[in-house]
């Protein structure tokens, strides 16, 4: 506890810094070589990951969050890395179930992610800290900005030079920046510092804290570097093969799921091949090599039997509206403005049925945004149903994180809408059938609606 509020100290001053900062001044490097990540084949490198909450009101610790966080080079070619980064809950009793992303990485830390990774990110999406872009050789500034994360953010950074309290480590501050109006909706901060080891040329320390004004949480985390090892090239050899094998099973999994939601009446056969896929993966690997592409795929199948229930309820919903007609609604828009769904069922139309509460929350409106953008052209119409009973906070997200597309507010609608979960897609032709249901948050909207690519 002292350790965690004792390294905040500082950083709430760099926090404040660079949340007054308006418009930072680029500073310019003199003559100092950019940094670069050095991944090579068979690097090892586990972090400590600790994390407290805390009441905005109060102080009170809320409560902590232990991991261990590692990241595996299987593979290297030229300046990209293969590359698993995966985190290990640390719970009373022994580690929790892995969740990893496998993905490319170059030496600047710009990464590329399948679909199916790219929806499965929200377990691991704090390790990433580790792995942060770094400024381009292009540039002789010491103040930069990422290229955008899967949710359309940035991170202002700032080198500061070498840190003598930590072994001569380039010191880098960071603030957040989320252009997609998420983080002011919510009202969320994000601010941070990292600290790059040029001889080994790896992240050997990040301290960070955000500030949830909605939820009433600010929660900091501290990630270490305790060690760094190497595999030999052979047994790296056959985790890469495992680990594109790994992200081709993710593949068919999803393909699986939306067959399903196609034709629920196979449900039962679907899901017996869902776990046959991921204990044949297992079951292939040789349990003494140490592989944690055995212990990914062992979690993964697991996590599909928890998750059975979830899928069956999906399925049920499916099947009871896939084909039938829409029911019509008239509901109200943030503005006062009463809308009734006939006023949009003369095309084809998307409907969003979502909540600031869910787990995607308002993350999903950039991504209805780009579909919006993508069918401009073809007279598609798309509106987005707000199910928070919190009027007030329904129209604030929607008119920040949601500009540009059609609202409407329709709590009202939870008890007749039935629905399993939130977000929910409905594609609704010009009869008023429904075409094609979608679930949760999807990279590809656009696809999983049958829409062509996003």
């Amino acid at each position: 506890m002292g350790m965690v509020r004792g390294n905040w100290k500082r950083l709430a001053l760099v926090a404040a810094a660079l949340t007054n900062a308006v418009s930072p001044s680029p500073r310019r490097a003199v003559a100092q070589p950019p940094l670069r990540h050095d991944f090579r084949t068979g690097d090892w490198l586990v972090y400590e990951f600790k994390a407290a909450a805390f009441s905005l009101a109060t102080g009170e610790l809320l409560h902590r969050r232990d991991a261990q966080v590692q990241l595996w080079c299987f593979e290297r070619e030229r300046e990209k890395a293969l590359v698993l980064l995966d985190v290990i809950p640390i719970i009373a009793g022994g580690g929790g179930p892995m969740r990893g992303a496998i993905f490319s990485v170059d030496q600047r830390g710009e990464r590329t992610l399948s679909p199916a990774t790219q929806r499965r990110l929200a377990a691991v999406e704090a390790a990433f800290a580790v792995i942060p872009v770094l400024r381009s050789a292009l540039s002789s500034e010491l103040t930069w900005r990422s290229s955008p994360d899967h949710d359309g953010c940035r991170r202002l950074c700032t080198r500061t030079g070498p840190d003598a309290a930590a072994n001569g480590h380039i010191r880098v501050e960071y603030r957040v920046q989320d252009p997609t109006g998420v983080f002011e909706a919510r009202g969320v901060s994000r601010t941070g510092v990292f600290w790059f080891d040029p001889t080994t040329r790896v992240v050997s320390r990040v301290e960070s804290r955000e500030e949830d004004r909605t939820a009433g949480v600010r929660t900091d985390t501290v990630i270490k570097l305790r060690h760094r090892t190497r595999n030999q090239d052979n047994w790296s050899a056959l985790r890469a093969a495992e680990a594109r094998r790994y992200v081709r099973m993710l593949q068919t999994e999803d393909r699986l799921h939306d067959a399903i939601l196609r034709e629920p009446g196979k449900i039962e056969l679907r899901l017996t091949r869902l776990k046959r896929l991921w204990t044949s993966f297992v079951a292939d690997i040789d349990a003494g090599a140490k592989s944690p592409l055995r212990l990914l795929a062992e979690a993964r199948r697991r996590r599909l039997e928890q998750d059975a229930h979830r899928v069956r309820a999906r399925a049920q919903y499916v099947q009871q509206w896939l084909g039938r007609t829409a029911p019509p609604w008239t509901l109200q828009t943030p503005t006062g403005r009463t809308l009734a769904s006939e006023a949009l069922r003369d095309q084809t139309v998307v409907e969003c049925f979502w909540s600031s509460a869910a787990a995607a929350g308002p993350r999903i409106l950039p991504s209805v945004r780009r579909l919006q953008d993508g069918v401009a052209d073809e007279g598609m119409k798309i509106v987005c149903l707000n199910m928070d009973d919190d009027f007030v906070r329904s129209r604030q997200t929607a008119n920040i994180a949601g500009k540009g597309l059609t609202h409407v507010l329709a709590a009202s609608l939870g008890p007749v809408a039935e629905l399993p979960e939130l977000p929910v897609f409905r594609l609704i032709d010009r009869s008023g059938r429904i075409r094609r249901i979608v679930f949760g948050r999807r990279p590809d909207l656009a696809a999983a609606l049958g829409l062509g690519p996003e």
